[in-house]
Formats: C-alpha cells, structure tokens, sequence
C-alpha cells in the first residue's frame, strides 16, 4: 500500500498495486473481483472508499481513501491497548460493513486487524477485498475460497466447510477484538489456538465482560449459533451509546 498525492486535486489517497505482473486472463479476472466489489461497496460508509483503478505494465492499481492512522494491527505491533470505548466502536463500525457486504450476497474471507483501517476521528473502516467471494457462488461450487491468516480463521474453513461464510466472517471479527482488546497477538498454533476454536477464550487480564461476551459468542464452533454480523452491529451500537452516556454524566 502506498500513500500517494493526486497531481489534479492535491488530495492524498492510497494506492494499491498487485505484488507480481498479471499476464493471464484468470489472473486478471481473480484481481479485478476486488475492484467490482469495491465500487458495489461504494455507498458503505464503513468500507475503505474505492475512487478508480488501472492497468499499467500489467500491474492492477486500486486507488482508495486514506485513512490517516493506518491499520489496527499496528496498535498491537506497538503493544498499545484500546481503550472499552474505541473498541465498542471498532467492532461497531466493522460489523456495520459486514452487514452491508452479507447483505449483498459478499463474504470478505479475511477480516483481521491487518485491513481495520482507522480514521484520524476514530472510525474505523474494513478494506482489503482480495479474497473476498460470492456467497451463492460457493455455495453452488462455482467460486473458490482463497483462504486468509489462519490466525483468525474459524475451524469449518480449516476442515473446508464453505457452507456459513458470513459467520467466518464474524468469527474473524470477534477474535480481531480479542486481540486488540489484549494487545497480545494471536497464537498460529498450540493450545490456546485450538482453545478459541472451541468457543474458551481465556479471561486475559482487563478484557471487560461484555467484550468477552462478544467474543465467545463470535467464537462459537457452531457456525449457526454465532450472532449475525447485524445482530453484532446492534450490540455494539447499544454499547457505545452506553459508554458515551456514562462519560457525558
């Protein structure tokens, strides 16, 4: 991702370019699926705004907002922890997205806190729709999973059950809030790993009730009895509204 400044407008914006040079048409089309969802996306206000994209010596570039902050994850590479209040908007905003992408039939397969982009108000805003599929597509076997960080994927997808995809979703969101919430990164491997797979996630010091709450619900290893990414948005909306009434008092 670079950080680059429009020569018309002056405004800043970031620009995404794809690693390797894309020669055939499958690996076109496989690039471009970021690009069609990101304009279908458009209107969310919690998904990193899509302005245009371009090829140039066979490199895709997909120009975007800036969002001043950068991403969440470098909170926890710097150990700093969230405070209750940013973290209930956090998951509030990103399940907002959600809500708005599985409603259009769209899982985004790789929710972490790599692509949580924070705005300098304190928004956050979900980006990097690379492996993101179509629902119904999958379901009818016509598109391929290209599976995220294993680190915040949910055991169905390790046993290549593609059949609850907006719930993978919710399950990377809830254990992205765990992590952000400890500030300690999540385990690829071990005990612990397996643990939160099974819906037990530890009682790490200072993860308040609720969010814990949030958590394990996220964490079910029953896909059906996790909330929906609506259901989630409802609860953190209600929580932030709690939290800004209490410190207005």
């Amino acid at each position: 991702m670079h950080r680059v400044v429009g020569r018309l407008d002056g405004r800043r914006y970031a620009v995404k370019r794809t690693d390797t040079k894309l020669t055939t048409e499958r690996e076109k089309n496989d690039a471009l699926r970021e690009v069609h969802v990101l304009a279908s996306l458009v209107t969310c206000a919690d998904v990193v705004r899509y302005h245009s994209a371009w090829w140039e010596n066979d490199h895709l570039y997909i120009q975007m907002e800036l969002c001043d902050r950068g991403c969440a994850a470098s909170l926890v590479a710097g150990d700093a922890r969230m405070n209750e209040g940013a973290l209930a908007r956090c998951l509030r905003d990103v399940a907002a997205a959600l809500t708005f992408a599985h409603d259009r039939g769209i899982a985004h397969m790789d929710v972490k806190p790599d692509n949580i982009f924070i705005h300098g108000d304190g928004s956050h805003k979900l980006g990097d729709w690379g492996r993101c599929v179509a629902i119904a597509a999958r379901a009818r076997g016509d598109a391929a999973v290209d599976e995220g960080d294993a680190r915040y994927l949910p055991l169905e997808l390790l046993n290549d059950d593609f059949s609850a995809l907006d719930r993978a979703d919710v399950f990377s969101l809830g254990v992205s809030i765990y992590e952000l919430a400890t500030a300690v990164p999540l385990p690829s491997s071990g005990e612990e790993y397996r643990a939160i797979r099974r819906g037990v996630v530890d009682a790490r010091a200072d993860v308040s009730p609720f969010l814990r709450a949030v958590v394990v619900a996220c964490a079910s290893p029953t896909p059906a009895s996790r909330p929906s990414a609506r259901e989630l948005f409802t609860t953190a909306d209600a929580r932030v509204h709690d939290l800004s009434s209490t410190t207005s008092t």
